[in-house]
């Protein structure tokens, strides 16, 4: 493995934090998001393999429901990282 690929384990210490919006806040060089992104990523391939190995059309399912939430998870956090680049909103002078 290189230095560049974190193990899941890694990743979750990386990203597990008391207070998320705050971190990815302060994230001056975007390697929190990175690894968020990164984790996010390992999941979604992780559920991939487990439809891709041969699971009950339940289990089927609820692995689709789950990879779509870990992908809204994913679009949620894009949206909060522009979110934060906009400037501050201005007070209304009326």
């Amino acid at each position: 493995m290189s230095n560049d690929v974190l193990s899941n384990r890694e990743l979750k210490a990386r990203v597990d934090t008391a207070d998320f919006a705050e971190t990815l806040a302060a994230d001056a060089d975007g390697s929190f998001y990175a690894d968020v992104t990164s984790y996010l990523e390992a999941w979604t391939a992780r559920i991939k393999g487990y439809q891709d190995a041969g699971v009950s059309k339940a289990e089927f399912e609820e692995l689709t429901r789950l990879s779509q939430s870990v992908q809204t998870a994913g679009r949620v956090l894009e949206f909060f990282v522009k979110l934060q680049k906009l400037p501050p909103p201005q007070p209304n002078e009326n």
